[in-house]
């Protein structure tokens, strides 16, 4: 996980030196933004996509998704929210991902109606 998010942020850093257009300070304003996408990028590096969405299918949550492949909780929910993103239909999964979130009272942000 630390490996992965170290690896996120060097690409953005290379990217945008790359670019010589962006300056990253002046980029990217909102630290919390910039550390979702690195995690972001790790959890795709940890976590299938289709076998993470597999176990949404059999009913785990969250939780159970992290124990099963031991990996933190927070990558789960981000993992989560990107296959949300990446257009995986969780319909099935939203009200037991919803009530998984009010119950451990986690940031509104990992509801997927509210992940924009």
């Amino acid at each position: 996980m630390v490996c992965g998010y170290a690896l996120g942020h060097y690409l953005e850093h290379q990217l945008l030196m790359d670019l010589h257009t962006l300056n990253k300070f002046l980029t990217i304003k909102d630290k919390h933004i910039l550390l979702y996408e690195h995690n972001a990028f790790t959890s795709h590096l940890m976590l299938d996509s289709d076998e993470v969405y597999q176990m949404t299918k059999r009913g785990l949550d969250a939780a159970q998704i992290s124990a099963a492949k031991r990996i933190h909780l927070n990558l789960v929910l981000v993992k989560l929210l990107e296959l949300h993103h990446l257009g995986y239909d969780l319909r099935h999964y939203h009200a037991q991902h919803h009530a998984f979130i009010k119950q451990l009272n986690l940031p509104e942000y990992y509801r997927f109606d509210a992940a924009g």
